[in-house]
């Protein structure tokens, strides 16, 4: 395991993939993951402020009172792909300089999807529990088995009952959502399903305009020039 596994620059873990050549964030970005970039980011638009109005469509709770019945409040939702581009960016710098994060486009989110269904969930060993904070090794156990215990990694990884994740669609150079949301995350009063596109998104923090509190995201990082 520890070739498939490696760490994003806020220490969270990343999976290889084999039909993108990359590493994949092993679940939808956190608000923790969030809360590193804005302590460490200089040069973003995006601020404490900004943050707190996200958390007002998607509550912020505590590792330890992640449960069945709110674990989707683990991960950071109302975010804009615009603002996506920001923390991919920050992602890049420093240790992992010269590595290229991005978000996936519709076709990769789709392959990931059915080679994640084909393998088997994994265990973490000691070495990888070792590199992350108890926090994070806290949230972790907490989803180990939300929203039931997983049958492959595509379920482990939550790419189905988590959260709709921004891709970038090939057909239109527009975004799209692919993904599913928990069966009791039913704000609009439909089950929201995987693979359907979004016209209308937010163009900077200040705007509102399509932002959706189930919208969240997971990034594809590749060695530049692959």
């Amino acid at each position: 395991m520890a070739e498939t596994i490696i760490f994003d620059r806020a220490n969270f873990p990343m999976i290889w993939v084999d039909c993108l050549q990359g590493h994949i964030h092993f679940l939808p970005a956190t608000k923790i993951q969030i809360e590193y970039f804005l302590w460490d980011a200089t040069g973003s638009s995006l601020d404490q402020a900004w943050l707190d109005r996200l958390y007002k469509l998607n509550e912020r709770v505590t590792p330890k009172k992640i449960s069945r019945a709110n674990y989707w409040r683990a991960f950071l939702t109302g975010i804009a792909p615009i603002e996506v581009e920001q923390y991919a960016g920050w992602c890049g710098d420093g240790p992992d300089e010269g590595a290229q994060y991005s978000l996936p486009t519709a076709q990769q989110w789709q392959d990931c999807y059915k080679e994640m269904q084909a393998r088997e969930p994994i265990h973490w060993d000691s070495a990888t529990r070792q590199r992350l904070s108890g926090r994070v090794n806290t949230l972790l156990d907490q989803l180990a088995n939300l929203p039931a215990p997983p049958k492959s990694l595509a379920d482990q990884m939550f790419l189905d009952g988590g959260v709709l994740e921004w891709v970038t669609s090939t057909e239109d150079g527009e975004y799209a959502a692919h993904g599913q949301t928990s069966r009791s995350w039913d704000f609009s009063g439909n089950f929201l399903s995987r693979r359907f596109p979004v016209k209308s998104v937010p163009k900077s923090p200040d705007d509102h305009t399509g932002r959706t509190l189930y919208y969240g995201f997971r990034l594809l990082r590749k060695e530049a020039g692959t």
